[in-house]
């Protein structure tokens, strides 16, 4: 076996193990194998300006970001980005969207909310020049992202603006709003206009809209989230007991799917109980 053949046995090998540790999360194990991956690949292919080598940046990326390593992982991502652009010789790309909004993430996570804002506008840009459409697939978590940044920065009218295309979005792929995308969006404007804009008539529309998606849908980790921001809503817009106690008897029926222990379980019923501590309560 040459050198090289064994140099590149052991990149193949490096990514792999990268590859598992990230999905087992173990996130310090596998940024110490795609450092090495990289390394790797840079002394093989004598070059950083490569598919393979881009590819493994946007893992080490990910795991620094699990391991509150921001600033290092808005390095790597920032070389990631331009090496990108320099070999497709272009920003209008689908790879250099994905490196963009690991950016935004990445500085986002440092309060740099103005800077992850242009950021993740352009990784939407991209998006859209790459793919042809306004609407692409994959835009639903570079749109939450745009939206909290501008959340953070108390931009409100921007974020619901954001939100709305995100419910439209999920409606325009699935022809329905029984889907994740617009369930997530309308709870956040839910929320958005409960407890930050002062709007609670529309608070409990877009509430209303996914709590009854995710019921229709039978999303039931969607119903699970929503179900205590519906409760919320009710509340905040005076509804009469007897509306409270039908959604309070709904989720608790969605609650009984969730095995004791689940995450999201336990905060459904935390939050039952301080929203509605009466005798629909539910216990465990």
């Amino acid at each position: 076996m040459t050198a090289s053949s064994e140099e590149s046995r052991i990149a193949l090998a490096l990514a792999d193990v990268g590859r598992a540790y990230l999905s087992q999360g173990q996130f310090a194990a596998a940024e110490t194998a795609l450092r090495q991956c990289i390394e790797a690949n840079v002394r093989l292919l004598g070059t950083r300006l490569h598919a393979s080598v881009t590819a493994l940046l946007d893992m080490l990326a990910v795991a620094l970001v699990q391991q509150g390593k921001n600033e290092e992982a808005e390095a790597v991502l920032r070389e990631c980005v331009a090496l990108k652009v320099e070999w497709l010789g272009q920003l209008a790309h689908e790879e250099v969207a994905t490196s963009l909004h690991g950016l935004g993430e990445a500085l986002s996570r440092q309060g740099k909310f103005e800077e992850a804002t242009k950021v993740l506008q352009a990784s939407l840009h991209a998006l859209y020049q790459a793919t042809g459409t306004e609407w692409p697939r994959d835009s639903g978590p570079t749109l939450q992202a745009l939206a909290m940044c501008h959340v953070h920065l108390g931009q409100y009218v921007q974020a619901e603006e954001v939100w709305h295309r995100k419910v439209e979005l999920g409606e325009r792929l699935h022809g329905t709003p029984a889907n994740s995308e617009t369930i997530s969006a309308l709870g956040m404007l839910a929320q958005l206009c409960l407890r930050r804009v002062q709007r609670p008539a529309d608070a409990l529309r877009f509430s209303t809209g996914a709590w009854q998606a995710a019921l229709a849908g039978r999303l039931w980790e969607h119903a699970l989230q929503v179900g205590p921001v519906h409760l919320a809503c009710l509340a905040g817009n005076d509804q009469s007991i007897e509306a409270i106690e039908q959604v309070v008897r709904a989720l608790i029926e969605v609650i009984d799917r969730f095995p004791e222990g689940h995450p999201l379980r336990s905060h459904a019923i935390s939050e039952l109980q301080r929203l509605y501590p009466g005798p629909g309560a539910a216990n465990g």
